[in-house]
C-alpha cells in the first residue's frame, strides 16, 4: 500500500514537472520531490519487503513472456519478492 502511493506520488510530481517552464522554482521542485520519492521508495519497500503492484504486474508480465522462467531477471539479487 505505501509502495503504491510512493509510486502514484512520483508519478504526479513527474506530470507535474511538465506544466512548468524549464529552470523554473516549479520544475525544480517538483523534480526534486519526485527524485526524493524515488530514493525512498526502494529503501522503504526493502524494510517493508513489498514493492508497486505497478512493478508486480510487470513482474508477473515477464514471467509469462518468458514461458515461466525470469529471463535473466534475478528476484533475489534485487531484493524483490513477489507476493503470495
Amino acid at each position: 500500500m505505501l509502495a503504491n502511493f510512493i509510486t502514484g506520488s512520483r508519478i504526479i510530481f513527474s506530470l507535474a514537472m511538465v506544466t512548468f517552464p524549464v529552470f523554473s522554482a516549479g520544475f525544480y521542485f517538483c523534480y526534486m520531490l519526485a527524485g526524493f520519492t524515488d530514493m525512498i521508495d526502494g529503501t522503504i519497500a526493502r524494510m517493508i519487503a513489498s514493492f508497486a503492484a505497478i512493478q508486480e504486474g510487470f513482474f508477473i508480465f515477464r514471467c509469462r513472456s518468458s514461458g515461466g522462467k525470469h529471463d535473466g531477471y534475478s528476484s533475489k539479487k534485487s531484493g524483490i519478492r513477489p507476493r503470495k
